[in-house]
């Protein structure tokens, strides 16, 4: 008897609702969700955020570009209704996607705000526009993801300006994420805290048998604005266990931070056990505050605690008051270092410097 109950409830929610909003197909993997026009998108977005739980492990897939899309929520709009699905894009794109205002000014804020457990491939957004005050995590494709693999997924000219504690060109807020082969490709990234070109901020799971932040192949060439933790493709990480792995990825955007933590590929890491290897940027990097006191800013990496950093190199040039370094702006114990080097410019209290220098 639970068994059928179990089945009853499994196709109440992930099938027969889908009947409900226009979408033909069964959800499954051979017989996924198509979706081939705005409304279908909509229609989407509101059986998610409708029927808490009931995507997981559904199929959906586009089946044609979708052009000028503005959405009135993202799918999951709350950690409740988190997406949980598979969604395919099947190489198709979703062309100047914007994020009402109305909305937006919400908790999170993207074209999936919550996902949990949810894997996106094969996605191209090409126009990705969003506007908001009080977003709280913020990215193009996804605002807060957590336990989600993506990959193959491309966003294009990126215009992002928010005020929030994670802002990304890509994804706003991650952990426990495997991201491959994706990009930020073009734009600007502006935000407050914790601003990236591709993601805005990595955190440790809240598990402890949780799994690692992995990001690899992945590029941002956007161009960041923010206050603290600033970076051309992370703004921060903060990890302890498990680790997190950023390797064959690189920033090539100028970025622009008003307090600490500016570099040009990660803001700030304070974190344990977590590796960037095969990596580089080659962005300029500003520290600029109005009162003069910008510190930790560095081609490469802002703030370095306890990270271990292999064959990566940072090139471009560095300005800040203190604490500027054209590879890292501080370095703290038990930090690694090898096989890097800074080919800089770095202007450190109106002093000019050029230096190549291996770590």
């Amino acid at each position: 008897m639970k068994r059928i109950i179990i089945i009853l409830l499994a196709i109440s929610c992930g099938y027969l609702k889908a009947a409900d909003f226009n979408l033909p197909g069964l959800g499954t993997r051979l017989s996924p969700y198509i979706i081939t026009t705005s409304n279908q998108l909509h229609d989407m977005a509101e059986m998610v955020n409708t029927n808490p739980g009931c995507s997981k492990d559904v199929y959906f897939e586009l089946g044609d570009n979708i052009i000028l899309w503005t959405g009135e929520q993202p799918i999951g709009f709350s950690d409740e209704f988190a997406f949980k699905g598979i969604f395919d894009g099947a190489g198709f794109s979703i062309r100047d996607f914007t994020l009402k205002r109305e909305y937006a000014d919400k908790r999170v804020v993207g074209l999936f705000g919550f996902t949990d457990g949810a894997e996106i491939r094969n996605l191209t957004i090409d126009g990705g526009r969003i506007y908001s005050e009080e977003g709280t995590f913020s990215g193009v494709l996804i605002g807060n993801a957590l336990a989600t693999k993506v990959e193959k997924c491309i966003v294009r000219n990126v215009d992002i300006a928010v005020s929030g504690n994670a802002t990304g060109g890509f994804i706003g807020y991650g952990s426990e994420i495997t991201v491959t082969g994706c990009s930020s490709d073009g734009g600007s990234v502006s935000g407050s805290n914790n601003v990236g070109g591709f993601i805005g901020k990595m955190e440790e799971s809240m598990s402890l048998w949780g799994g690692k932040n992995t990001i690899k192949d992945c590029f941002s060439t956007c161009v960041i604005t923010g206050v603290r933790n600033v970076g051309g493709f992370t703004g921060v990480i903060e990890s302890s266990y498990p680790a997190t792995e950023i390797s064959d990825c690189y920033a090539t955007g100028s970025v622009l931070g008003f307090t600490d933590n500016v570099g040009g590929l990660i803001g700030a890491c304070q974190c344990n056990k977590t590796t960037i290897a095969n990596s580089y940027t080659t962005g300029s990097v500003v520290g600029e505050s109005r009162n003069g006191d910008s510190q930790y800013i560095g081609g490469f990496i802002g703030l370095n605690a306890a990270l271990k950093i292999e064959r990566c190199f940072a090139s471009g040039s560095v300005t800040g008051n203190s604490f500027v370094g054209g590879f890292s702006g501080v370095t703290r114990n038990p930090s690694e270092i090898s096989n890097c080097y800074a080919e800089i410019t770095a202007t450190d209290d109106n002093l000019l410097t050029f230096e190549k220098t291996w770590c």
